[in-house]
């Protein structure tokens, strides 16, 4: 077996394949350095654009992994003859190589001997530089509790040599690297809550189906200020509608019944928003790590199962629950996705503003209005709180398309996820005209050979068998009985039995949480830490 099979056995069996496969590049050029080690680059206009230092390759590899030093997890930007990666192994957990052409990595595996560090899972190739796919591949590799920082070193040679290429694979790699510290800023808030209320949740849950919308176009109203323009309109409606629940207020005192109202949020506001509309007898779809008070007062909430790790471990120890996408972070995405896993035949937006038309937050009515009206004074009238709730919003600046409208970078990336969410569904998305911006929506999403896609989402979900609270509980809590220190949280994050990986992902967001309580605990005692207050969570639960 040569060098190269050896490694390529090393390597999960699609990216073995493609490097396996890769013809070499015509303008490869191999050649020594001064410390006689093997180093390579492309030839371009008759020059040789060399990756590694051609007089001290290895001396240049310490000073790039110094660079990137103090780090658990390092990204490297180009693989080079991995003379750099060798020597960040010595001060770093984990390198993720990323190097856009396979030949030149087949060339670097024939000729250099990595295998130690691919065996040990501590080097992951990646040749795949979308930045989706550099997310999720540093986000499955980076354990932040444990791992600490997360460093960039780049290989000054291999950037130089395709510029405008390695400049686009930088791009994308900061992008993705930015939208992994967005998640992890908010693990940090809300990681412990998310945890806590599940489990509280998961006892007091009913799971059942949601309603049957096939034949119907769904309205989903969220509560940017046009949804109270829309107002005349809705009373008029004869299509079901999905509210947000931020919207539920607003809905109810106009008397306009939603035929479901979706809740995502976990803080305690999600509680409010029902509060003041009065708790209406309307099946009510709730993620399952809203909060606890939510479901202790609407006993018949559906409960609903998102990506989360620990719902995920919840759904494969039995609880029969539907699904909902809330990856773009907004209750109005998670909206159009249950209309659609309903069966709606096409989904209208009303009141998704996703700015702030005129300074308004949100439509009159709502929970904010009623708090701020009730909290105002001489001194500080309602609309003195409204101006500074909206003042606190951090990264306004005014829509140059529109002078009366606020953006804000929370919200256009709301926008964004809701625009790339719409093209992956197999229903039309359309948006009601309104005073917020307007989405680049396709009249009709995901064609294929003409025409629309099926989707496990086109008919309601049917509850699964319903297996007892208390035994999802203790099955789970033996696992994370077993996750009790660093080691055996690595080793669980690379099991093939999925109950185990999902529990070790499922301790992500707590570590995460007291990690940012306490920067400078021990990572061994950060995993013991969070398995213990999760076991203890779920005894007090049983209790």
């Amino acid at each position: 077996m040569t060098l190269l099979d050896r490694q390529l056995a090393l390597m999960p069996p699609a990216l073995a394949r493609e490097i396996g496969s890769a013809s070499p590049r015509p303008d490869e050029v191999i050649d020594s350095s001064g410390d006689h080690v093997p180093i390579n680059g492309i030839l371009r206009d008759g020059r040789a654009y060399l990756f590694h230092s051609r007089y001290a390759a290895l001396r240049e590899a310490e000073r790039i992994a110094e660079a990137a030093a103090p780090a658990g997890c390092v990204v490297a930007l180009g693989a080079g003859m991995g003379h750099h990666l060798r020597a960040i192994s010595r001060r770093a957990d984990r390198i993720i190589a990323v190097e856009p052409d396979a030949a030149l990595l087949r060339s670097a595996l024939s000729r250099v001997d990595l295998a130690d560090l691919l065996e040990s899972n501590r080097l992951t190739l990646v040749t795949d530089c979308r930045e989706e796919a550099l997310l999720g591949t540093i986000a499955s590799r980076y354990v932040p509790g444990v791992h600490g920082a997360l460093r960039v070193a780049e290989l000054t040679g291999r950037v130089h040599a395709e510029q405008q290429r390695m400049h686009a694979v930088r791009g994308a790699l900061g992008r993705a690297i930015e939208q992994l510290s967005d998640d992890l800023a908010v693990q940090a808030r809300f990681g412990l809550a998310w945890t806590r209320n599940a489990v509280l949740n998961l006892t007091s849950a009913r799971p059942d189906a949601l309603p049957d919308l096939r034949g119907h176009t769904a309205i989903v109203a969220a509560a940017g200020p046009s949804l109270y323009d829309a107002i005349p309109a809705l009373a008029l409606e004869r299509d079901p509608i999905i509210a947000v629940d931020t919207a539920l207020p607003v809905l109810s005192s106009f008397n306009i019944r939603p035929r479901l109202v979706v809740s995502v949020d976990c803080q305690l506001a999600s509680y409010h928003h029902y509060l003041c509309a009065g708790f209406p007898a309307v099946p009510i779809a709730a993620d399952l790590s809203v909060s606890a008070s939510l479901f202790c007062r609407l006993r018949d909430a559906i409960p609903l199962l998102s990506d989360h790790p620990l719902h995920r471990l919840f759904g494969h120890l039995g609880l029969g629950a539907p699904d909902v996408d809330a990856r773009g972070g907004n209750v109005t995405q998670a909206a159009v996705d249950l209309a659609v896993r309903c069966g709606a035949e096409a989904v209208r937006l009303v009141g998704a503003d996703f700015s702030y038309p005129d300074g308004e937050t949100y439509s009159r009515g709502s929970y904010l209005h009623r708090l701020f009206a009730a909290c105002a004074d001489r001194l500080s009238p309602a609309q003195t709180l409204h101006m500074e709730f909206l003042a606190a919003r951090p990264g306004l600046e005014p829509d140059p398309n529109c002078s009366s409208r606020l953006l804000q970078p929370l919200l256009c990336g709301y926008a964004r996820n809701m625009e790339r969410f719409a093209g992956t569904l197999p229903v039309p998305v359309t948006q009601d005209p309104g005073r917020g911006v307007r989405l680049a929506l396709p009249g009709r999403s995901v064609l294929r050979g003409g025409r629309v896609s099926e989707d496990t989402r086109s008919s309601p979900p049917v509850p699964g068998s319903e297996i007892p609270a208390r035994d999802i509980l203790n099955r789970a809590g033996e696992l994370f009985a077993a996750i009790h220190d660093r080691q055996t949280l690595l080793r669980s994050l690379e099991a093939e039995a999925p109950a185990v990986l999902l529990a070790a992902r499922a301790l992500m967001p707590p570590i995460t949480s007291l990690r940012s309580k306490d920067p400078d605990a021990p990572a061994d005692e950060l995993v013991a830490r969070a398995s213990r207050w999760t076991r203890s969570l779920i005894l007090a639960a049983l209790a």
